[in-house]
Order: C-alpha cells, then sequence, then structure tokens
C-alpha cells in the first residue's frame, strides 16, 4: 500500500495489485482493493496495465454472461411453466383453444404425439382438469361439448367403451360412443415443463 496522498486517501501499489491480480490476497483485502478501485481512476489505470488485455475480454465476456443468465429463485421455481399454446390449470397445462371434433381413440392418439420430441406428450383432460379450465376467464366449452378421458365399458356394444364427455359450461355430462358418429372436439393437456 502507497503512503496516503494529500487528501489522506491511500492509493494501491503495484505490490498490492499484483497480489489481487494473482489472487493471493485475502478476503478483507480483495474487498478493501476493490472498493478502492471503484473510485480511483490511477489505481484502476496501474491495474489494468497489470492485466493482460485479452484476460480482461474473457473476464469481461463472463461477467456479462453471468449477469445476463437469469437466476431462479424460490418463487420462480414454484410458477407453473407451460408450453406453448397451453395454460396452467391446477398442476397441468390445458390447451387454450379446443380442436375440432374426433373420436376418443383419434383424440388420445392425436394428443399423444404433440410435443413428443420435448417430451411425453400430451393426454386428454380428466372430467376435473376441464371443468376447471372452463373456469378460468376467456376459456369455453367448444359448441357440441368436449371429450374427457373417462372411460366406461359401452351400455350398447361388448368389448367397446363410451366416453365421457362435458356438455355445458355448467358441468353437465353425457356418454358418447368412440366411434365417427361419437365424435366431439377436444383439447389436449400437457405436464408442467418444471
Amino acid at each position: 500500500m502507497r503512503e496516503a496522498d494529500a487528501a489522506g486517501a491511500w492509493h494501491a501499489d503495484e505490490e498490492m495489485l499484483a497480489a489481487y491480480r494473482d489472487g493471493r490476497l485475502d478476503t478483507a483485502g480483495r474487498w478493501s482493493v476493490e472498493a478502492h478501485l471503484t473510485s480511483c481512476a490511477a489505481c484502476r489505470l496501474q491495474a489494468r496495465a497489470l492485466v493482460d488485455p485479452a484476460r480482461l475480454r474473457r473476464l469481461r465476456a463472463a461477467l456479462i454472461e453471468a449477469v445476463d443468465v437469469p437466476r431462479t429463485g424460490a418463487a420462480e421455481r414454484l410458477l407453473v411453466r407451460c408450453p406453448e399454446g397451453t395454460f396452467p390449470v391446477s398442476n397441468v397445462c390445458v390447451e387454450t383453444a379446443a380442436r375440432g371434433p374426433a373420436p376418443y381413440g383419434t383424440a388420445a392418439v392425436i394428443c399423444e404425439g404433440t410435443d413428443r420430441n420435448a417430451g411425453p406428450g400430451r393426454r386428454l383432460p380428466s372430467h376435473d382438469e376441464l371443468m376447471t379450465a372452463i373456469g378460468e376467464p376467456g376459456i369455453s366449452l367448444a359448441a357440441g361439448g368436449e371429450l374427457t378421458r373417462n372411460v366406461y365399458p359401452s351400455g350398447s356394444v361388448a368389448g367397446e367403451v363410451d366416453v365421457l364427455f362435458v356438455t355445458s359450461n355448467g358441468g353437465s355430462v353425457a356418454l358418447t360412443p368412440n366411434t365417427a358418429a361419437g365424435a366431439k372436439a377436444f383439447r389436449c393437456v400437457a405436464d408442467p415443463r418444471n
């Protein structure tokens, strides 16, 4: 450390700046030099002369990259991150728009194939998931109702299934066969990305 100047301020000498550059100072010494360098142009110039300019550019680039990377805090980790075109409902992500009518089997395959490269794909919603989504602002049931993933043994055709579909925004339901005649609009749900 150099002696204080006429104003009583101390300055870092070349030995102290070299120790700072090489990482040989203890924590208090580093903080002291860093604090001093923020307010002393003469010492900043002297410090800059001791450091390889290419190293400074690398350090600056690394610092900018580290600062620009968003930090995920506790609150952000709790937020549900949904795929594009979906919104969070409870613990799933529901598509914002209903798709055109399809039989249950076709709708299930379409959902499974959506976003398949990015994860496990999507699925049809349960009755509860669909009803919760319909309660969200701006989301309404498709005309003619929407399919759910809830299936039951067919009451009219042995070995087939009937599918529960929601018929009104109020939650009324009915059963439809898994046939072209039973095709209904549908929307898929996805697991959150976090």
